[in-house]
């Protein structure tokens, strides 16, 4: 099942599952593929109306007005799908799925469509105890064609009080030689205009791939994602913990805060169940009490490769690591070469004519011969010499 982000808008409001008087309401989407004999023949697919469910939801405990009890509906990569909050409006939830798409950066509030790891401390250490349990499995994907903004190294180094004119020095040393660079560039440029007419011309090509402007440059990225495994989990009940025992995961202050969470896959469907209960006296959900892990113990997110061939090598046959550590089975593949296939069939093109190939803005440079260096050079000296 997901969402859709296509909405029903009603000519009247109507409470909805969620006590609020809204005249419009999500759509959601189910669909299953049709196979026969192992051969998949179609996908058949309904959409219904979001709060449908979220009030069948209601009358079978995961009232949103029970603050004791949350219930959550995860899909196959952890992304929340239903949740009873009590405070969730359709219509934000729909302007904040239009603002996402205009601005990826966008942090949502509302806790639909977002990632069940990182909406609060509850929901982080839930979600790391489904990937232990084996709920979900943690597999690393890397973006090989990123763009990494640049990093300059500042180092201030403090004045060396035994040289007081060594500002002054560096002054002097920094216009000298940006006079330098000026005036060679100009000798070139006379040498140039003397003698352009007399040089035959050259077609100058435009190089495909350009130093990116803007501070940025490529870079290699990679992020853990999570993926469902429906058949397997080390549960022999659908409570996460021993024993229906209780929890405290909140770390500011764990004795305001005491939780049962259960969890089970729902058949036939792509989402798992996640009950959390806490008992009357607990403030679990609020932030200033029991804030999230920084940093997280569920990370979800693109971040750049840190450069470690310094003291790791790594090699094809055996994936033998120098530094002696065992082989990390989640290390993604970008970092071991693939071993390319053998050139079956060479194919030869006929002679291009290179005028039609493309050029840059300037059609046509002039190269310099080496007597126009002798020339710069000549012209240098006299510049200098009127100096």
């Amino acid at each position: 099942m997901q969402i859709s982000l296509a909405h029903l808008w009603q000519a009247n409001e109507e409470k909805n599952a969620y006590g609020k008087l809204e005249n419009e309401t999500l759509l959601a989407i189910a669909y299953k593929a049709l196979y026969h004999d192992d051969a998949l023949i179609g996908v058949v697919g309904i959409e219904f109306l979001y709060n449908k469910m979220a009030t069948w939801l209601k009358t079978h405990g995961c009232d949103p007005q029970n603050e004791q009890i949350r219930c959550y509906l995860l899909d196959e990569h952890g992304y929340i799908f239903y949740s009873s909050q009590k405070d969730i409006s359709y219509d934000g939830t729909l302007k904040e799925f239009t603002l996402s798409q205009k601005r990826p950066r966008y942090v949502k509030t509302s806790p639909i469509g977002r990632f069940f790891g990182h909406l609060n401390r509850i929901t982080e250490w839930t979600m790391h105890t489904l990937i232990e349990k084996g709920f979900y499995k943690r597999v690393n994907f890397a973006d090989n064609q990123a763009m990494c903004d640049a990093q300059t190294k500042t180092v201030a180094a403090s004045s060396t009080i035994a040289v007081p004119f060594s500002h002054l020095k560096n002054l002097i040393l920094w216009v000298s030689t940006h006079l330098l660079r000026v005036i060679g560039q100009y000798a070139a440029f006379l040498s140039t205009s003397f003698f352009s007419s007399l040089i035959p011309p050259t077609a100058a090509y435009t190089t495909t791939f350009k130093t990116p402007a803007g501070g940025r440059s490529p870079c290699q990225k990679q992020s853990p994602f999570y993926i469902a495994d429906t058949k397997h989990s080390k549960m022999a009940s659908a409570s996460l913990l021993e024993a229906d025992s209780a929890e405290r995961p909140c770390k500011q202050n764990a004795a305001q805060c005491a939780i049962r969470v259960y969890a089970n896959w729902i058949e036939k469907t792509n989402l798992l169940l996640v009950v959390v209960s806490q008992d009357q006296q607990s403030s679990c959900y609020d932030e200033t009490q029991c804030p999230m892990s920084s940093p997280t113990i569920v990370p979800f997110s693109f971040e750049p490769v840190v450069d470690s061939t310094a003291d790791k090598k790594m090699h094809i046959s055996g994936a033998t690591i120098t530094n002696g550590s065992e082989l990390d089975p989640l290390l993604c593949q970008y970092s071991v070469p693939t071993q390319r296939k053998n050139v079956l069939q060479c194919i030869k093109e006929d002679d291009v004519d290179e005028s039609t190939l493309p050029c840059s803005i300037s059609s046509r440079i002039h190269s310099i011969p080496a007597f126009s260096y002798f020339l710069s050079v000549f012209l240098f000296v006299i510049v200098v010499n009127n100096f």
